[in-house]
């Protein structure tokens, strides 16, 4: 007999029940809270973290799904105005509809980000980028893969982020901890493709 999802009274056979995936997607984003132009970071130099506004980017991520539960590890690049985003995450996605083609999901993760403030330190007489690092965050989202053939998906989704960046490095190159360290907290879709190679399993 074959196995069923959780939520699967509707079709017997799983789309994808075990299997590997690599994930590329176009992102767009709005990144604020202390990204606002009037937080200023002081210490040998003087750094100022940028009006981040909106910005776009890209993302790859590779992963397994197995019966409706998913996790993958991703790398995203934003560029925003005057920052130069990046970050590694860790998601876990919990897929409402496995035996679909059409499969709603949440998604949870912690995040790993790092940024450079393009031009935003200043030592008097010289101008630089300066660094955020040490950076951790928490992200919620809610998207849908959509199976337009075998092994193959778009996926579109939403998430909010919550993010803290702990140690900065201004243009003299001095780096050290943030007394107040900076938030930020961002919101974004993404769209693109996922490619699945489905795992046999014995029965």
């Amino acid at each position: 007999m074959q196995d069923e999802g959780p939520d699967a009274r509707y079709r017997s056979d799983w789309v994808v029940e075990r299997g590997l995936y690599v994930s590329a997607r176009r992102h767009t984003s709005e990144l604020r809270g202390d990204f606002d132009g009037d937080t200023v970071l002081l210490g040998p130099d003087e750094t100022v973290v940028p009006d981040a506004g909106t910005g776009e980017g890209n993302e790859v991520a590779l992963g397994m799904v197995s019966r409706g539960f998913g996790f993958e590890l991703a790398y995203a690049h934003i560029d925003y105005d005057d920052v130069d985003y990046r970050s590694v995450s860790l998601n876990g996605l919990y897929y409402l509809r496995p035996n679909e083609r059409i499969q709603p999901y949440f998604l949870f993760g912690i995040f790993f980000p790092w940024a450079t403030l393009e031009d935003s330190s200043t030592s008097g007489m010289v101008v630089g980028d300066g660094e955020l690092t040490s950076g951790f965050g928490l992200t919620l989202g809610a998207g849908v893969a959509w199976f337009l053939a075998d092994g193959v998906a778009f996926d579109l989704r939403a998430q909010g982020s919550l993010q803290e960046f702990t140690r900065a490095e201004g243009v003299l190159g001095f780096e050290g901890e943030i007394d107040d360290p900076v938030l930020g907290t961002s919101f974004g879709a993404s769209a693109g493709l996922t490619f699945y190679l489905p795992l046999r399993t014995a029965r």
